[in-house]
């Protein structure tokens, strides 16, 4: 099983419709290390799903800008017109308030160098 790549159209700027956006560029690399994980996945909702007669759609990964990652990879006849950006599970992801929970180290060492402050300036911002 394989995966594929999308990028909206008006990121698709080089020859044969690649990106010439280095972020874009990076963000397909690293999410094809996540490529065995979301094949993991993909097996594993098709074997619970299958128990009820139901055949999962895909697993997917969309990024902050514009690359998107499918598993099971499927055609699409129009290049280039899907921006996960304006899907309303991204934009549900992507907005609103967040819990975030800080884990800071107070130990001897943070107090050399002033690392101390830093870390706490940091955590206030």
């Amino acid at each position: 099983m394989i995966s594929k790549v999308s990028i909206p159209e008006a990121l698709a700027v080089r020859a044969y419709g690649n990106p010439e956006d280095l972020e874009i560029i990076e963000s397909v690399c690293y999410t094809k290390l996540a490529e065995p994980y979301l094949v993991e996945k993909y097996e594993e909702d098709t074997k619970y799903w299958s128990k009820h007669d139901v055949t999962p759609s895909w697993t997917y990964f969309g990024a902050h800008n514009g690359m998107f990652r499918q598993i099971p990879a499927s055609h699409r006849e129009e290049c280039g017109s899907y921006d996960p950006r304006r899907r309303p599970w991204f934009v549900a992801a992507s907005s609103g308030p967040k819990d975030l929970v800080l884990i800071l180290d107070v130990s001897g060492s943070m107090s050399d160098y002033g690392r101390l402050s830093i870390m706490k300036d940091a955590a206030i911002t």
